[in-house]
């Protein structure tokens, strides 16, 4: 298979006596916190609000964001209602879900299900971390929210959640490690369990504070000198050397990472890259 690089500056690194010290390729977070300006508590969605972040504050949309060490530059979002992805219906709203002062909103109309969808470019991977839920009127059993990934297959369940009422403080959901995929959607069932029937106005369900990342699939590789001398290198995917950076070969025996090279080793250049 033909090495997969994000460029050759990247993956190649010229090991010498004097060492050097380079960064790990690490993943970036982005939280959703339904700031925005200029519009009005009821309007619809804006569509493009999490795609692509780059900064905390996007001014000219009248878009800001929370930040956990970093962006998603290659994560689009997109918000729907009506049982999934056939009709966007979804509201911003500044006030009267739980106790938060910006969210996502939805009320059912003729099905309950809604949902937060994340897609990642090609060669990358989205990881789904944390939100929070509300919910409009009263305190109520709802039945709670789940998260199918690229296949459509449930990765996480809530099951039934009690949801406090405008006001109150929602539910905060912190997830397991590893609720990561090319395509990730939060999807919130938004029926009242108890008390049934529920009171009119009281079914509206909300979504806040979503923390999600960001990860490259392409192979990476970070070098740093030891304090002994020595030179480590970090990698995933298959270590190539070279001398000249024409001649490429796999390290043999294939080590496992990190791969340690003894400072009485360091004589001239070697190079080296990580492929599929």
């Amino acid at each position: 298979m033909k090495p997969r690089f994000k460029s050759s500056s990247a993956f190649a690194y010229l090991l010498s006596a004097l060492g050097a010290i380079f960064p790990a390729w690490t993943g970036q977070a982005s939280v959703l916190t339904f700031d925005i300006t200029g519009i009005s508590s009821g309007s619809n969605m804006p569509g493009t609000y999490g795609d692509r972040i780059v900064s905390a504050n996007d001014a000219a949309n009248g878009f800001s964001y929370g930040t956990a060490g970093g962006f998603t530059p290659n994560v689009t979002v997109a918000y729907t209602g009506l049982d999934i992805f056939s009709d966007a219906n979804l509201k911003w709203r500044s006030s009267g879900y739980s106790n938060f002062s910006k969210c996502v909103s939805y009320v059912p109309v003729t099905d309950y299900n809604w949902g937060v969808q994340f897609q990642a470019d090609a060669g990358f991977k989205v990881t789904l971390t944390s939100f929070d839920l509300g919910k409009s009127g009263t305190s109520a059993l709802m039945s709670g929210v789940f998260i199918q990934n690229a296949a459509g297959a449930t990765v996480w369940d809530s099951g039934n959640v009690t949801l406090s009422g405008a006001g109150a403080p929602g539910q905060s959901f912190v997830l397991p490690a590893g609720i990561t995929d090319t395509r990730l959607t939060i999807v919130v069932r938004a029926r009242v369990v108890n008390p049934d029937p529920a009171p009119a106005g009281t079914n509206g369900t909300a979504l806040d504070n979503i923390t999600f990342s960001q990860t490259s699939t392409a192979p990476a590789i970070a070098v740093s000198k030891l304090s002994n001398g020595d030179v480590q290198v970090a990698f995933t995917g298959i270590l190539q050397t070279s001398t000249n950076l024409g001649t490429w070969s796999d390290v043999t025996p294939a080590p496992a990472s990190p791969y340690v090279i003894p400072k009485s080793s360091l004589s001239g250049k070697r190079y080296f890259r990580a492929k599929m």
